[in-house]
């Protein structure tokens, strides 16, 4: 029964309360008692039900959090053709009933099960595009930056403050990062000395220089609003640039230091 449960936890992550998944549910069972082809109910229905049975089958969740990460089954999940589903089931649904009220039911089904995010700047969630990229100016131009900074026979190996991992791999694959945006998963199990000096609530420059050079880190961009508890020059950070919120340094470890 604890696996049970933990599944069930797994899927309510995946669903996110907005109760798309339950649509598709809606969908599979119309699918199966309106869907005349074979092939068709075969893929869609039988094998979305099949892709439930082995998500929901607890020895294989044991297995993966053996394994694996438990925090990321719910990526199981993805195997479920729901957009498939649903849009077919849609245009099969909009077909057959022929009537104006249908495609006004399942405009008023999709308008409440979801969020309009299109609003305005709302919790952080989003903000207005200065870019083709779609992603802050800023993190484009300290990037720039430390691509034009760093040693020509050096790949570019860089550390970032937590609020940026999102965009970061958006904007260059090619950077070398000692942590990812997986970090910022509650869900995420395992621990990292170098995110947690980042994330702390002050700057400790001398943690800092130890993380870089245990990582061969070249850059870090931290958030100028937090603390410094100590000097980043004694430590063997140069001031490369301010990007509005943030200081980016590049870090080369003083012949004398010993941490």
């Amino acid at each position: 029964m604890a696996r049970i449960k933990e599944l069930l936890e797994l899927y309510g992550r995946f669903n996110g309360g907005n109760g798309f998944v339950l649509l598709y549910f809606a969908g599979l069972l119309w699918l199966y008692f309106h869907e005349k082809k074979e092939s068709r109910r075969t893929i869609l229905v039988y094998g979305g039900i099949g892709t439930l049975v082995f998500i929901f089958f607890p020895p294989v969740y044991m297995l993966y959090e053996r394994f694996v990460d438990a925090g990321t089954y719910w990526r199981f999940f993805w195997l479920l053709p729901v957009g498939i589903v649903l849009s077919y089931a849609a245009t099969e649904l909009l077909y057959e009933k022929k009537s104006l009220l249908t495609p006004v039911l399942l405009l008023l089904i999709l308008v409440t099960g979801g969020r309009f995010v299109y609003t305005g700047v709302t919790n952080g969630e989003r903000e207005k595009a200065t870019n083709a990229y779609q992603i802050p100016q800023r993190v484009v131009d300290m990037i720039d930056d430390m691509e034009e900074a760093r040693r020509p026979d050096e790949d570019l190996k860089a550390a970032f403050a937590p609020e940026l991992l999102v965009y970061v791999r958006q904007y260059d694959t090619d950077i070398f990062m000692p942590y990812g945006r997986e970090m910022l998963d509650p869900h995420w199990s395992e621990t990292n000395g170098f995110f947690e000096a980042m994330n702390a609530p002050s700057l400790d420059f001398q943690r800092l220089g130890e993380k870089s050079e245990l990582n061969h880190v070249r850059f870090i961009a931290v958030n100028r609003a937090k603390p410094q508890d100590n000097d980043p020059a004694e430590y063997g950070f140069t001031l490369v640039g301010t990007y509005e919120y943030y200081f980016v340094y590049e870090f080369e470890k003083p012949a004398e230091q010993k941490w």
